[in-house]
């Protein structure tokens, strides 16, 4: 797919400082300065400008976000929500998202994948916030 910015990630950690994402922007900067390792790919900025797109308009309904990077650059945030429900998403360079979400099982106490996909962010947000408020 075609790149949807023409940013750095340099310049996408200062958008997510002006948005008021100051732990973000700290966590992207951290994990932009890493020393790559075995042939892991640089962070893609597109990957991480969706993220930052993301949180500056969704940040207030969700947990704070666990922040990681693939080795493929995509960047990643886990969402923990109270009632041991969990959202891993992968920002990819399109705007879309690759999503898991799972939560606990009642009856065995194990966790449970409750859905896996590629979609927009709304229709993920769409698909989750409905079961993680239930659990908040």
């Amino acid at each position: 797919m075609a790149t949807i910015t023409a940013y750095t990630v340099p310049e996408v950690i200062d958008m997510a400082r002006r948005a008021g994402l100051g732990e973000v922007a700290d966590r992207l900067d951290y994990l932009h300065r890493l020393p790559l390792e075995n042939g892991a790919d640089p962070m893609d900025p597109d990957s991480a400008r969706s993220l930052v797109d993301f949180l500056t308009r969704h940040h207030q309904d969700l947990p704070k976000p666990g922040i990681t990077a693939s080795a493929d650059g995509h960047v990643h945030a886990d969402l923990e929500f109270a009632g041991d429900s969990d959202v891993d998403i992968e920002f990819l360079p399109s705007g879309d998202v690759w999503f898991i979400y799972s939560d606990r099982d009642q009856d065995t106490g194990s966790y449970k994948i409750r859905e896996t996909k590629m979609s927009t962010q709304d229709y993920m947000l769409k698909r989750i916030m409905p079961r993680a408020n239930h659990a908040m």
